[in-house]
């Protein structure tokens, strides 16, 4: 489980993470994920689970990107935007639930994915997530 003090957050927004934990779960706190948090780590390989908790609305461009050893995501309804190449060359990635509440999938958000073999998205987004993803299977709810 992460230690808070792993985590540079101003005023809702995790900057960075300086951790070395396999599960990362995000503080409370958090409203917004900023773009390459967790990209500079020099630790990111070691991550293999995150849970976003209901708090955060926006997870930035390219913030888990080259996260290579990501197998589970967590997202929980509240999420409204994920940003282009979020989850960039998660590799390991097989499978991710997108809640009701997302408004926002960025360009590329899943690129390099190439073990995901399944997504639930909501259904306001089947075209979107189609054209994006073309090796995993889709399942629109």
């Amino acid at each position: 489980m992460s230690n808070t003090h792993d985590f540079l957050i101003e005023n809702g927004v995790l900057k960075c993470y300086k951790g070395t934990d396999t599960e990362v779960v995000i503080p409370e706190c958090v409203t917004e994920i900023e773009k390459c948090a967790f990209c500079f780590n020099r630790d990111k390989d070691t991550i293999t689970s995150i849970i976003i908790p209901p708090s955060v609305i926006k997870i930035g461009s390219g913030a888990f990107s080259g996260c290579k050893n990501i197998t589970s995501i967590t997202l929980f309804d509240g999420i409204e935007e994920i940003g282009d190449r979020a989850f960039d060359f998660c590799r390991s990635l097989s499978s991710i639930n997108i809640p009701d509440s997302l408004t926002k999938i960025g360009k590329e958000a899943f690129n390099g994915c190439k073990n995901l073999s399944s997504i639930h998205i909501p259904a306001k987004f089947f075209i979107t997530v189609i054209v994006s993803v073309t090796s995993a299977s889709v399942l629109n709810e």
